[in-house]
């Protein structure tokens, strides 16, 4: 996971650094601000209890500490549970702050190996405020969320298996780049981008299936990344989110 970026700004950090990093004084009367680490060690305790293992995982906090941005690249820990296709594999994405800028959330989505791309999908996601209750409220959505992980893989499973059958013939993608920029999912300054992988994909992989709409997803998701190559949590979460409504709508999903 070395080659994923977590945010524009963010400085990597482990688990030991995570936990140095602790909350200053409230700002104000009902906010109440959870330590990173213990948000982390919460996720990652359900996660274990699901049957899943943490094979990597990549933390990141800006640099006064005030947001915070993570990582985790998991798959079942049991030999013989459903695994997700050879070519990707499940990432949770988390995030959270200190100053009030960010809500405290997690999704789930995957990462395409061959490219490092990172694709979210909306069913599996929650914000949450840092307010005198999120210790209530925090554990029972994270429990919630893990617990669909295993009807998340057959989804996504039969999504991208969609994805890969279904033909999008080279005016049809035209015509969805622009819907693209409509809905906010492509910059006009990465149009060019998202057409030149669309004709050539940079990876064989992408284009294996001729014209189909996984070789669009492809293309867009190669198109966000930032001007490095590495994926994106943010903001290419919430757009791989409304790209991933857009094409399920395309193939019958």
């Amino acid at each position: 996971m070395s080659n994923l970026m977590l945010h524009c700004g963010a400085e990597a950090i482990d688990r030991n650094g995570l936990a140095e990093v602790m909350p200053g004084d409230a700002m104000g009367a009902r906010h109440f601000p959870v330590p990173y680490i213990d948000y982390v060690e919460q996720v990652a305790e359900n996660l274990k209890f699901a049957g899943y293992q943490i094979n990597d995982e990549l933390f990141g906090v800006d640099k006064d500490g005030g947001k915070f941005f993570g990582l985790m690249e998991i798959a079942p820990a049991i030999e013989g549970e459903y695994l997700p296709a050879g070519e990707y594999g499940l990432t949770v994405g988390l995030r959270g702050s200190y100053d009030q800028s960010l809500a405290r959330g997690l999704a789930i989505g995957s990462r395409v190996f061959v490219c490092d791309n990172l694709a979210f999908s909306g069913e599996v996601t929650f914000k949450t405020r840092q307010t005198l209750r999120i210790q209530e409220r925090l554990p029972e959505m994270i429990e919630n969320a893990v617990g669909q992980l295993i009807d998340l893989s057959m989804i996504q499973e039969n999504r991208f298996d969609a994805y890969k059958n279904t033909e999008f013939k080279p005016r049809w993608g035209d015509a969805a780049i622009t819907e693209c920029v409509r809905r906010g999912i492509v910059n006009p300054s990465q149009v060019g981008k998202v057409i030149a992988e669309w004709d050539t994909p940079s990876h064989d992989e992408h284009g294996e299936h001729g014209f189909s709409v996984w070789r669009y997803h492809n293309a867009v998701t190669e198109a966000i990344k930032p001007a490095n190559g590495r994926a994106a949590v943010l903001p290419n979460q919430e757009r791989t989110i409304k790209l991933t409504s857009f094409l399920d709508d395309v193939v019958g999903l």
